[in-house]
């Protein structure tokens, strides 16, 4: 039921990849996906140079999402893309991902001051959506995780343990910064292909693929 899938998974590799800034910076980046899903965000944002890994408990990724999160020891930033409104106990789970990673941004719709029983974002025919987060509670729960925190009022929620720099802060809470800034990325990231400077990890990811199958080959043959 979830037709929107594709389009959110494109729109938050879009910020992420704003808000990290130029692919030459986005590479000293290590981010995890939790909550990955079918692997589109990890994917899109491993084609746009930036090491993503994905992690989900509960799914396979339908696409390749590169070497395992196991791997990383911290990550800089971890990403739930639609993930917190399926969090039945949010302060854990926001603990547990703040363990592994100095930052955490979530996506969550901001409840109006009233909700209804007809408000689109609760969900009620599949009965998933059991979390919501207006600011007083991202600010609350920033408070007892010790962490800095700021938002776009909106959809985009990013807590810190690290502190949140004055750049980061405004391409987050003004999104249409970061947006518009990958979108100018990713017209530099064409030019850059069109004169055959790759900068993504797509052929990174190929080379293992093709590594691996040369392994089992080899392996089947003894």
């Amino acid at each position: 039921m979830d037709v929107g899938s594709v389009d959110r998974s494109l729109l938050v590799a879009s910020f992420v990849c704003g808000m990290l800034g130029r692919r030459s910076s986005r590479a000293s980046w290590k981010v995890l996906d939790v909550g990955g899903g079918d692997g589109l965000l990890t994917r899109v944002l491993r084609d746009h140079g930036v090491d993503c890994r994905w992690t989900d408990p509960y799914c396979e990724p339908a696409f390749n999402v590169g070497p395992p999160a196991s791997e990383v020891v911290r990550f800089d930033l971890a990403v739930m893309g639609e993930v917190a409104l399926h969090l039945v106990d949010p302060m854990s789970s926001f603990r547990e991902v703040l363990a592994r990673a100095d930052r955490l941004l979530f996506t969550a719709v901001v409840p109006p001051a009233e909700v209804s029983a007809d408000w689109w974002y609760l969900m009620p025919s599949t009965g998933q959506h059991v979390a919501f987060y207006p600011l007083t509670a991202i600010a609350e729960i920033a408070r007892r995780l010790d962490a800095d925190w700021c938002s776009d009022g909106k959809f985009f929620h990013l807590l810190s343990t690290k502190g949140i720099s004055r750049s980061l802060r405004r391409r987050v809470k003004r999104r249409e910064l970061s947006l518009l800034a990958a979108e100018m990325y990713d017209v530099l990231g064409l030019i850059d292909r069109a004169r055959g400077r790759q900068r993504s990890l797509t052929e990174h990811d190929q080379a293992a693929v093709e590594a691996a199958l040369r392994d089992q080959r080899e392996k089947s043959d003894d």
